[in-house]
């Protein structure tokens, strides 16, 4: 309950239902709506996916300027490292001169923490970078502020509260006219006039006029639209029933069938429901990019058919395995590295050098300096050949050592 769109129900009333599934309530203190429902389950999958994620914990995200400046800069910081390591993967997959074709100079655990970096480094960078492009940082990527403008228009003036009691009193004497049983009714201003949405027991939608009489969203008002959105009165019009590339399932909006009103000459789409002549969705070029820097990048969302189960989790798998292989190798092969550091100097401290482990330098190990001087030179002379050490290396389990 740390996001956003839950502060207009604050403070919260916590339920905690005594059922199998552990199920918890929370509750609106301002209206007693139920806001959230979680059960055991489902808070389990959330610290194992949602909050390491998203850095979603609690105590963080009260603060929610620097809950968004830690994911930036993590973020940023992310995108350095798999840089900084595709600079050096690339770097040392080269020609040896000791078999004289390209490969790496690794071994182990590190030789694949290079390859699959070769291979996979790019998706890291990808998953990294959208994650970045995710918070639209300093106002990058968001909506502007001219098409915000351009979709207050549509609705017009509002009217005055007389006028606001005269509809209200004509929906219930069109209603009462019909036999229809009303479950809801909605405002939906268009053009300065406040239409009204009926929405019967059965779910069914209608667009009324203030007369009370039914008036459906068609043709005539479309240029009407149309000219309310367009700031230099030119646009286009299309009736949309199937999805485009900024419009579809499980993006923001995505119910067919809809209106596009497409404002030219800056190509800013507005997408309006046919039943209540609302804005449903704006794709101006800010949000044009976050629709390809982030959603389609971090979510692998790049075309109807890869948003096709199971075609998305196979795809998703693939590339989840490298990165998630190149990240735990990596993160083992630190830590190994700093808890040899502590031993070496552990043993350093106690005055033994002979202890403290060699440094491993392009497939050879250089020789400590308690290492004989003639040793230490032999080996020195191998590790520029980049090549396996000479016979008489110090390291006694050396392949080649005499």
């Amino acid at each position: 309950m740390v996001a956003g769109y839950f502060n207009s129900g604050r403070p919260y009333w916590q339920a905690r239902l005594r059922d199998e599934a552990g199920t918890m309530l929370y509750i609106a203190s301002t209206n007693g709506e139920i806001r959230q429902r979680t059960t055991t389950a489902l808070r389990i999958g959330n610290w194992l996916g949602a909050i390491p994620h998203w850095l979603y914990f609690t105590e963080l995200r009260k603060n929610t300027q620097l809950w968004a400046d830690v994911v930036i800069w993590t973020s940023l910081g992310g995108c350095f490292l798999v840089v900084l390591g595709a600079f050096v993967g690339i770097r040392q997959y080269r020609t040896r001169a000791s078999t004289g074709r390209r490969d790496s100079p690794y071994r182990g655990a590190k030789y694949w923490h290079h390859m699959t970096g070769l291979f996979a480094g790019a998706v890291l960078l990808v998953w990294s970078f959208s994650g970045f492009t995710s918070m639209q940082p300093w106002g990058w990527l968001s909506t502007g502020s001219a098409a915000g403008e351009a979709a207050g228009r549509l609705p017009g003036d509002p009217p005055t509260w007389d006028a606001v009691q005269t509809i209200i009193e004509n929906q219930r004497a069109a209603a009462d006219t019909e036999g229809v049983e009303l479950k809801q009714m909605a405002a939906a201003r268009f053009d300065g006039q406040m239409y009204v949405m009926w929405v019967d027991s059965d779910g069914r939608q209608q667009r009324r006029a203030p007369s009370g009489e039914r008036d459906d969203f068609g043709e005539d008002d479309w240029a009407t639209a149309g000219r309310l959105l367009a700031v230099e009165g030119q646009f286009d019009l299309k009736w949309m029933e199937e999805e485009d590339h900024y419009y579809y399932q499980g993006a923001a909006a995505g119910r067919l069938p809809v209106l596009r009103v497409t404002q030219q000459p800056d190509g800013t789409h507005f997408y309006i429901n046919p039943e209540t002549a609302q804005v449903a969705a704006i794709a101006d070029d800010g949000a044009k990019g976050f629709r390809w820097l982030h959603l389609a990048m971090h979510r692998v969302d790049f075309a109807s058919w890869l948003r096709v189960r199971p075609v998305w989790d196979f795809a998703v798998l693939l590339l989840l395995v490298p990165a998630t292989l190149i990240s735990a190798l990596g993160a083992w092969l630190g830590l190994r590295k700093l808890a040899r550091g502590k031993l070496d100097g552990q043993a350093l401290a106690a005055g033994d050098p002979r202890r403290a482990r060699p440094v491993q330098r392009n497939g050879c190990r250089s020789a400590p300096a308690s290492a004989p001087r003639d040793r230490r030179v032999r080996h020195r002379r191998c590790a520029l050949r980049r090549s396996w050490c000479a016979r008489s290396c110090w390291w006694p389990r050396c392949p080649r050592a005499g």
